[in-house]
């Protein structure tokens, strides 16, 4: 979700870049129209998700929580900049809180990949919150969720049940594995 969210962001952005650096590239008439619902729907569908990446970052700890929460506000105040300046100031300032803070993020991330130890404190939901939420192939010791230790468990007790069934079966026969290779 959030590898979708961003890809999102990355081509709103690129939007912006080719309409300020190369606007002949776009039809004036597209940039030029002003459509205040319309900008109302698209701020409200990227407050939707956003409010369901919300719940992810409860899975993950307090500071991404607290970057979403912030993001929340601010396409609240740009579902509602069309229609009034103040809203747009506010949506103004909050981009800039919600830039300084992601960038913290983004380096507080990065600092703690790159000495494999907490530098700085992300404050965890629980103990097992960052392992569980950024648990992927390319990161050293963190794809071993808690699903794999449960099927880890759960296929070491069928391996139990299954060499009790066996050592029953061999037994109801009396028959042992090294008896039957000395047999002709």
């Amino acid at each position: 979700a959030f590898m979708a969210f961003g890809s999102f962001w990355l081509a709103n952005g690129l939007k912006l870049i080719i309409s300020n650096y190369f606007p002949e590239e776009i039809d004036s008439e597209l940039l030029s129209t002003d459509d205040p619902g319309g900008n109302f729907v698209r701020q409200l569908w990227i407050l939707g998700f956003v409010c369901v990446l919300f719940k992810q970052t409860l899975a993950m700890n307090k500071l991404t929580t607290g970057l979403i929460s912030t993001l929340i506000v601010f396409q609240l105040f740009a579902c509602l900049a069309e229609w009034s300046l103040a809203a747009e100031w506010i949506q103004m300032i909050l981009g800039w809180v919600l830039s300084v803070y992601a960038f913290f993020m983004f380096a507080a991330e990065l600092t703690n990949e790159v000495y494999h130890k907490p530098v700085f404190d992300l404050r965890p939901w629980h103990k097992e919150s960052s392992v569980e939420a950024f648990g992927t192939a390319g990161r050293p010791n963190m794809l071993q969720s808690k699903a794999i230790e449960l099927r880890t468990v759960f296929h070491k007790e069928l391996d139990y049940f299954k060499n009790d069934d066996v050592r029953a079966a061999r037994s109801a026969t009396n028959s042992s594995p090294t008896s039957s290779k000395t047999q002709p």
